[in-house]
């Protein structure tokens, strides 16, 4: 089995759906905000170009062997020194939401999640409440309409789309440093550093119902389908 051409074939599709993805985001305009159908339709496409990149990386560290270096000793954490907090207390009352001297800003740099995120349990709503109980009274007799929701916003704020897309661009530029991120964590879980886990969800394709992988709904469902194939082979392989 010609393991390079398969990684080839799937990575150049990927490529395809990625520069869609941007295309539609906006994201090389710098674009923050995008019309909610869009935003959802996007969503639609790269939550199964997700699923594939990681059965990409998969297969890309099928062979990869990584030494660990031997274990460091644990250092005791000095603990951060603030002058608002003192034994006793200073008596400084802080507003809410007051930068502290030492915070340090978020970290803008995207990363990329290397197993499939586990099921979801969604609550169902209860519909919203349109109407009050009713109070009769002398002269009126009939229920008073409550205001009901606010109307929802038709735009959307794309900031942490933005950085997902490219994430996703980092994995598929760059599928070697990728590949070695999870041969270092396979090095890991086989010296008991790491507690055992499948790196993929079993059941449903995060992004894809089974139904649409199995039909190979469109070249997404093609990709996705061969990708998870080759991807649990290989990990069979390195189970058994």
């Amino acid at each position: 089995m010609d393991w390079d051409e398969i990684i080839d074939r799937q990575l150049s599709g990927l490529k395809r759906i990625l520069a869609m993805l941007v295309a539609i985001a906006s994201v090389g305009a710098g674009g923050t905000t995008l019309r909610r159908r869009a935003y959802y339709g996007v969503l639609r496409l790269l939550r199964p170009a997700e699923s594939a990149a990681r059965r990409l990386v998969i297969i890309a560290a099928r062979d990869l062997v990584v030494a660990l270096p031997p274990r460091r000793p644990a250092r005791p954490r000095p603990k951060r020194r603030s002058i608002y907090v003192r034994p006793g207390g200073t008596g400084v009352v802080v507003p809410y939401g007051t930068p502290m001297p030492d915070a340090r800003p978020p970290s803008q740099t995207p990363g990329f999640r290397l197993f499939d995120p586990p099921y979801r349990i969604v609550l169902r709503r209860s519909p919203p409440r349109t109407s009050v109980p009713r109070i009769a009274f002398f002269g009126w007799d009939g229920p008073s309409r409550s205001p009901g929701p606010a109307p929802r916003s038709d735009t959307v704020d794309t900031t942490r789309l933005n950085l997902r897309i490219a994430a996703l661009g980092r994995v598929l530029h760059d599928l070697p440093s990728q590949a070695l991120r999870f041969a270092r964590w396979k090095a890991r879980r086989a010296a008991g550093r790491v507690p055992w886990r499948w790196p993929l969800r079993r059941g449903s394709i995060p992004g894809m119902s089974r139904a649409r992988v199995m039909r190979r709904d469109g070249e997404m469902g093609e990709i996705l389908d061969d990708t998870d194939y080759f991807a649990k082979m290989v990990l069979s392989a390195d189970t058994s």
